[in-house]
């Protein structure tokens, strides 16, 4: 029933008649509630790590910033594929608490490059889900009060697709998040 359950709403997602059931649409497998049972424990321990990708200047060949990505070494299955935690933190409250995770360590690199006179922009790519949490962008304003970086060395991006579903309100926050610099 579970599974019918999950092909019908597929069916409804996709403005379909019927849906098969897939197991990529089940976000109640044993594997997946462990997998982020797993990723919980992984944002509080310390199993993440970010990674940064040198962003260069197509006019000039100059750095004109850094990516940060996020990557996850898992204690028993090795490196986890963004691929596979991105969406599965999407679909769970665990996006919230781990974007702050990454805004964290990316506005501590971005303090430890500045003491070392190399005032870099880094780039963090959010969720459109943080842009519906009422809270994300007064815990912003506090991370980068907290890192005293000056708020224009973080970038924050976000899929221009990922922001139809409530275009208004995305906008809202975009806005609320501009005027912090």
């Amino acid at each position: 029933f579970r599974c019918a359950d999950i092909a019908m709403y597929a069916a409804k997602h996709e403005l379909r008649g019927y849906a098969f059931y897939r197991g990529a649409s089940d976000h109640f497998t044993p594997e997946r509630l462990s997998l982020q049972s797993d990723l919980a424990h992984a944002i509080r321990s310390g199993e993440l790590a970010l990674y940064y990708q040198p962003k260069i200047s197509l006019t000039d060949g100059s750095l004109s910033g850094f990516e940060a990505l996020l990557r996850w070494m898992h204690p028993k299955r090795g490196m986890v594929s963004p691929m596979q935690f991105i969406p599965l933190a999407e679909n769970t409250e665990l996006i919230h608490p781990l974007t702050r995770w990454v805004i964290r360590e990316a506005l501590q690199q971005v303090a430890h490059w500045q003491a070392r006179g190399r005032s870099v922009p880094v780039a963090v790519n959010i969720s459109v889900n943080n842009l519906h949490d009422p809270a994300f962008v007064e815990d912003l304003a506090t991370m980068l009060t907290e890192s005293r970086m000056p708020p224009g060395l973080l970038e924050l991006e976000v899929t221009e697709s990922a922001l139809m579903n409530h275009p208004e309100l995305a906008l809202q926050r975009l806005n609320q998040i501009r005027a912090l610099g």
